[in-house]
């Protein structure tokens, strides 16, 4: 069963249990795909990691801005529990990020590849992983292990 399908079946769940929080998120992932189906550039299949990447890109704007809620000092109001909700219910569709270990080893691969020897070389080693493991690596971590294994 693709995403999309697990996504519209857990709608019709939500909507049976009648949980309004639940539909209520999955209704907000099903708009944005609509949106992304219908604009001009869209040509093609609708692929799991394209549904992942809408994910992704809800929960980030979703933590940004419970973040200036909280910042606010409305901690403790209805939208902020509605988008702690979505951003809790939606983890389980964020794709995995590697742990310490795997993320070293990837770094010492591509400082091979590259032939990067100091840390000025280090935006050689970080462009390549972004291009292969874009959304499965932490980005910070990856500077620091560059910067560790590049001195």
């Amino acid at each position: 069963m693709s995403l999309f399908e697990t996504l519209d079946s857990r709608l019709v769940q939500a909507r049976r249990d009648r949980n309004k929080e639940v539909v209520d998120c999955l209704k907000m992932i099903k708009t944005r795909i609509s949106v992304l189906q219908t604009s001009k550039g869209f040509s093609g299949e609708l692929t799991d990691e394209l549904v992942n990447k809408l994910i992704v890109s809800y929960v980030k704007e979703l933590r940004k801005s419970l973040a200036e809620i909280e910042k606010g000092g409305a901690k403790d109001s209805e939208v902020a529990r509605k988008y702690r909700f979505e951003i809790e219910y939606l983890d389980e569709f964020m794709p995995k990020l590697m742990n310490e270990e795997e993320t070293k080893a990837l770094i010492m691969k591509l400082i091979k590849e590259t032939g990067a020897l100091t840390k000025r070389e280090k935006g050689k080693v970080m462009s390549g992983l972004m291009k292969k493991y874009k959304g499965r690596i932490d980005t910070k971590l990856a500077g620091q292990l560059c910067d560790q294994l590049l001195s």
